[in-house]
C-alpha cells in the first residue's frame, strides 16, 4: 500500500477524480450535496491551488482517499474515506498523518453525529478533541468539530477553539 498526495489539477487525471468520487460516492447517503461539493468545489479549488488529495493505493486500486483544504486561512480535512472492503487495515491512519504532514499540526474537520463512534476513538488517536457543534437547522444532522489544541488553547481553555474554525462552513468527514 503507498500514499500518493497531489496538489495540482491536471485534466489528464479525469479518470482518477473520477474514480475518487466513485470511491467516495457513499457519502451522498449522509451529505446529499456531495457531488456538487466534489466536482465543483473540490475540483474548481484544486485547480485554484487550495486543495489537495491524497490517495492511498494497493495494486493499482484506490482503497482510500484525503480531500483536504490549505489555504491561509483554513487548514481542513474535508473527506475521509477508506473503501468498506478495506477498513481496519492502517490506511485511514496513513491518510491522516499524511494530512497533517501536509496541512501542518492543527488541522479540523467535522463528523456528522451518525458516524462519531467511528471517528472519536479514531481521531484522539492523534490528539484531536471534540466539541459539539449546534444544528444548522432540523433537517441537518448534528455534526461534532475535531481540532487538535495548539499548546496556547490547552491553557486557556478545553472549549475554545481555533480563530481558523470559527465561523467557517461546514467540513466533511465520512469513514
Amino acid at each position: 500500500m503507498q500514499v500518493l498526495i497531489y496538489s495540482d489539477y491536471y485534466q489528464e487525471h479525469k479518470k482518477l477524480y473520477d474514480d475518487i468520487f466513485k470511491l467516495t460516492q457513499p457519502i451522498g447517503d449522509i451529505y446529499p450535496n456531495y457531488r456538487n461539493w466534489y466536482y465543483h468545489t473540490f475540483l474548481e479549488d484544486l485547480k485554484q491551488g487550495h486543495r489537495l488529495y491524497a490517495i492511498a493505493t494497493h495494486h493499482m486500486v484506490i482503497t482510500g482517499c484525503c480531500l483536504m483544504k490549505n489555504t491561509a486561512n483554513e487548514k481542513k480535512i474535508c473527506t475521509l474515506f477508506v473503501g468498506p472492503q478495506y477498513r481496519r487495515q492502517g490506511i485511514g491512519s496513513d491518510l491522516v498523518r499524511s494530512a497533517l504532514t501536509e496541512l501542518g499540526p492543527h488541522p479540523f474537520l467535522t463528523v456528522s453525529d451518525g458516524q462519531l463512534s467511528t471517528f472519536i476513538p479514531f481521531l484522539s488517536r492523534f490528539g484531536f478533541q471534540m466539541k459539539m457543534l449546534p444544528r444548522k437547522n432540523a433537517a441537518t444532522p448534528r455534526e461534532a468539530l475535531f481540532y487538535r489544541p495548539t499548546p496556547r488553547l490547552i491553557q486557556k481553555s478545553r472549549t475554545t477553539l481555533p480563530d481558523q474554525v470559527k465561523d467557517k462552513t461546514k467540513i466533511r468527514a465520512i469513514a
